[in-house]
């Protein structure tokens, strides 16, 4: 499903406080005020808050999944604060902006749209909900000072445009536009591409064309042409419109070769009436990325992050468009886990039964140590990856877990001291070939010690 996502950033001189993790109020004055915008896992826009000027971005989405991730990134060296006044997402009727949800996704590739301009012709204010049931923001055009070719008309009495899926264009819009004063006449406008090519990198742009005879000129339907001025005038189209039905003319993947493309519409040489338009949408496109971290892989982090939310960094997806602090992720698609640490933070609770049995199977490193982890160890039966385990200093009791060889089979530092594990050491131990450091200091073992020493041939320290 399609959405329209608008964010609204502040004035860089309304931050000027802010509370760092120990709870001290400091002065912002000293960061930057630019930081990354990311939709799930697409980066979306540098942003940099500017004075006494707030900024709006706003986009077309499609929604992989139940939840929709917005991420405000700060810079590498963590200099920056991040900003946000406002968030919105609203969801569009199905068949709207047909581009972003074509069935691509079974290629996982899709493309999102960053907002260039949305004009309403004729019209003397900006119309917005409830106006338009989507809130989508229609700015009057200004026709330029001393303009003869073309003037605004405005049908005195309210129309209705016959409902099209694709389109949903309010009444009011289609009810104004600038119309040719003379057959031959050009009905011209420009769009300025440089703001939206600031953002980001746009290899091409969609825009949509909106007619409507809203002068009710059906027993003499108007004929008209568009054109695009861009290095030559090249024709888009050619129809008939009428008050009987709205006309969308769109374009998908256009690349502009200048910042101001300008658009004549013009009748042709049938036409028993100049040329009209009443509203025009202009998008930039954009590949989006629709991978997320491995979903096994991200649903046993959150839950092994339920012991303690307030204390780890849980927000939107483990591994995009940054990892969080405790975890490290491969470059693969989609992205796997294969660190976790989680040394030292305070963390307590019971580890998940099933962890490390659904996903996990590229993790490497598993440190937990120095938290208030209780209970038992579940078995870990696919980490054949893993070449470290530190779960030293927490609350953890019971039998020692299972060491199968097969799923420890690159195992080289074990480290289970601090805790309250009871019973013997298992016998399978001396399977573990690269096992180089073994400490199982300060437990409540008890028994013989069954294995042999002599197999661990990799054994540096016990």
């Amino acid at each position: 499903m399609n959405y329209l996502l608008r964010a609204t950033f502040p004035s860089s001189n309304l931050i000027t406080k802010a509370t760092n993790a120990k709870g001290d109020e400091v002065s912002l004055s000293t960061y930057s005020k630019r930081f990354y915008f990311t939709v799930d896992s697409t980066y979306i826009s540098t942003i940099e808050l500017l004075e006494n000027q707030s900024q709006i971005l706003e986009l077309v989405i499609t929604a992989f999944d139940k939840v929709v991730y917005v991420c405000l990134v700060p810079l590498e060296d963590r200099s920056s604060m991040p900003a946000i006044s406002a968030l919105e997402l609203r969801p569009f009727a199905v068949g709207m902006y047909p581009r972003v949800d074509s069935g691509m996704l079974k290629l996982s590739i899709t493309t999102y749209f960053l907002t260039v301009a949305r004009l309403n012709f004729g019209g003397d204010m900006q119309l917005r909900y409830p106006v338009d049931k989507y809130d989508r923001i229609w700015a009057p055009a200004k026709i330029p000072s001393g303009e003869k070719q073309f003037s605004s008309r405005t049908n005195v009495s309210r129309v209705h445009v016959p409902l099209n899926a694709e389109i949903d264009i309010p009444d009011e819009v289609m009810s104004t536009a600038w119309v040719a004063t003379q057959m031959e006449n050009n009905v011209t406008f420009e769009v300025n591409l440089t703001g939206v090519r600031a953002m980001r990198a746009v290899p091409s742009f969609y825009f949509s064309l909106l007619f409507y005879d809203m002068l009710e000129t059906a027993n003499n339907p108007r004929f008209v042409n568009a054109y695009l001025d861009d290095d030559r005038e090249e024709r888009i189209f050619e129809d008939e419109i009428d008050n009987y039905r709205s006309l969308q003319v769109y374009s998908r993947g256009w690349a502009f070769t200048t910042n101001a493309p300008t658009f004549k519409i013009r009748a042709n040489g049938t036409s028993p009436n100049p040329g009209l338009i009443n509203a025009a949408e202009f998008y930039g496109e954009f590949d989006a990325v629709v991978w997320r971290t491995f979903r096994y892989d991200a649903s046993t982090l959150k839950s092994l992050s339920e012991s303690a939310p307030s204390l780890l960094d849980t927000a939107g997806d483990p591994c995009l468009p940054v990892p969080w602090a405790w975890v490290v992720c491969s470059i693969e698609t989609p992205p796997r886990v294969t660190q976790i640490n989680i040394t030292s933070r305070g963390v307590g609770g019971n580890l998940p039964p099933y962890f490390g049995h659904f996903g996990l199977d590229r993790l490497t490193i598993l440190d937990l140590s120095n938290n208030s982890f209780r209970g038992r160890v579940p078995s870990l039966p696919n980490v054949m990856t893993l070449t470290a385990m530190n779960l030293g200093g927490n609350e953890l009791e019971g039998e020692l877990p299972g060491f199968p060889p097969l799923a420890f089979q690159n195992l080289e530092r074990l480290d289970l001291s601090r805790n309250s594990f009871s019973g013997a050491i298992p016998t399978e131990i001396e399977k573990l070939k690269n096992l180089q450091n073994m400490d199982l200091s300060s437990n409540r073992l008890t028994g013989d010690l069954t294995f042999d020493l002599d197999k661990l041939s990799s054994l540096q320290y016990l």
